[in-house]
Order: C-alpha cells, then structure tokens, then sequence
C-alpha cells in the first residue's frame, strides 16, 4: 500500500469474503499486523501509509478469547537423501 489500494479493492469485490492480513513495513517485528475481512475493514491511515496487504488463504489460526492469530513454524534439516534423514525442530 498505498500504490496498489484500487487493486486490491478490485481484488475484494471479485472475491467472496476475502480475508487479508495487514503488515506495517520497515521490519515491525510482528507490531500491528492485524487481519481484516475485506478492503473494507482497513483504515484510510493504512490506505496512506506502507503496509504491506496479502490474502489468507484457508482459516486463520486464532487464540480463542482475544482472537490473537499466532503462527506455528516447523524447521526440518535434510542431511542425507538415500537413505532419507531428516531433524524436524
């Protein structure tokens, strides 16, 4: 955003129900990412500032409760092909 605003409201019209994750730019650290439903539900001050805007595609994960959205990564190290040997973290 700001540059791709029509787009993606374009994008949210044709979709039904579009679910959109909103990250602030300049390595936030994960500070006011927020999901929206639609283009809608995102303010006119992220409409005018660097926010980066992606869909979500399936079902958010969520906190019950505070709706926190959290995400669960997994880390696996292939060492060896034949046989295959692999260290999941």
């Amino acid at each position: 955003m700001p540059e791709d605003h029509e787009a993606l409201k374009s994008h949210s019209k044709k979709n039904k129900a579009p679910i959109y994750i909103v990250k602030p730019g300049f390595g936030s650290e994960g500070n006011g990412i927020f999901l929206a439903k639609g283009a809608g539900n995102i303010s006119q001050f992220t409409w005018e500032s660097n926010y980066l805007v992606q869909e979500y595609l399936g079902s958010p994960y969520l906190i019950p409760g505070d709706s926190w959205k959290f995400d669960l990564w997994v880390y696996v190290l292939v060492t060896k092909i034949n046989p295959l040997t692999a260290y999941i973290a």
